[in-house]
């Protein structure tokens, strides 16, 4: 053999090693970023989706009552509404359980968002920021309508805090395709 015949060979055989150590490293690498994104799906989006779902079946039976038909009206209607109601009336206890539940269901939903930020798009991050403020200003206010804080008037059937920001609900399902899709 010749050794422009020994050059070729060796430097076939160079590219083949260098170009499979380079695609298995992209290989690797791309396993690695699903897997990542597969732990943002499943320990952070998908819990939090189903926290919204809960919370938002828990919202259609609250306002199927029509005294309660916006949850984000005037503290002072909430409170004189449920201070019409008897201290042993079934509904009032359910309310009160029902509405605890969706402020701590809230607050876990706001934990998982301030825990997991740095993982999500800027868009997600932008809508769950919306959330974030309508969770914060939805406690206070069921707070005071409750009894728990005073009340802050506000105005007959005047929103005292932001709605809910539908937006995030689109954004969510965005996040989870981008995630899941491995697009990011």
């Amino acid at each position: 053999m010749a050794t422009k015949d020994w050059i070729t060979l060796a430097f076939t055989v160079l590219t083949f090693l260098a170009g499979s150590g380079w695609l298995k490293y992209f290989l690797e690498r791309r396993d690695a970023r699903r897997k990542e994104q597969r732990a943002v799906v499943e320990g952070f989006l998908r819990p939090l989706e189903a926290i919204l779902e809960a919370n938002g079946r828990i919202q259609a039976v609250l306002t199927a009552d029509p005294q309660l038909q916006n949850l984000e009206f005037d503290p002072e209607h909430l409170q004189r509404y449920f201070s019409s109601l008897q201290g042993t009336d079934i509904r009032r206890i359910t309310w009160r359980g029902l509405i605890d539940s969706v402020v701590k269901d809230n607050e876990r939903a706001k934990l998982l968002i301030q825990s997991n930020a740095g993982r999500v798009s800027a868009e997600f991050r932008e809508a769950a920021a919306d959330f974030v403020q309508h969770a914060e200003a939805w406690a206070a206010l069921w707070r005071s309508a409750t009894g728990n804080q005073p009340v802050v008037k506000k105005g007959s059937h005047v929103l005292s805090t932001p709605a809910y920001p539908k937006a995030f609900d689109v954004a969510l399902a965005a996040e989870i395709r981008r995630k899941t899709e491995g697009v990011d």
